[in-house]
């Protein structure tokens, strides 16, 4: 799994993580480090969901999410700093068909510096008994 960390900080990838204060939090963030052409795949934003219940510890539940099969999963990898956006610029990639290894897609151009998006779905918000507070709403 570090070996999928370390790919962010490679040279030909096509996005950078940095530490910013957006909305008065400070949180990770994923931004193009270069212009991105639609339908480009970031295989540096690899996922994988867990298989097994969460941990016992609690300082995950930003990363958890609640799969078709009723189970609470966790989702690791540099793909967990990927903020939500109901107008995201990337869509979920599954990995040879696997549900539990993803990537993502770009489903437009993205410019340098901005900022890379995906919708968690509405079922993320539902589950999560919570309001989606992205910049777009």
């Amino acid at each position: 799994c570090a070996r999928a960390y370390a790919l962010l900080f490679h040279g030909s990838a096509f996005v950078n993580l940095s530490f910013e204060i957006l909305g008065g939090i400070s949180q990770f963030i994923i931004r193009a480090r270069t212009s991105i052409p639609r339908g480009t795949e970031l295989d540096e934003l690899f996922g994988v969901m867990s298989r097994d219940s969460p941990p016992s510890y609690d300082n995950t539940k930003l990363s958890q999410m609640k799969c078709k099969d009723g189970q609470i999963r966790i989702l690791f990898g540099p793909l967990r700093f990927v903020n939500h956006s109901c107008k995201a610029n990337t869509e979920f990639y599954h990995l040879n068909g696997n549900i539990k290894a993803q990537v993502l897609v770009t489903s437009r151009d993205i410019k340098k510096g901005e900022e890379i998006t995906v919708s968690y779905g509405q079922a993320y918000f539902t589950n999560k008994s919570a309001e989606c507070f992205c910049f777009d709403c």
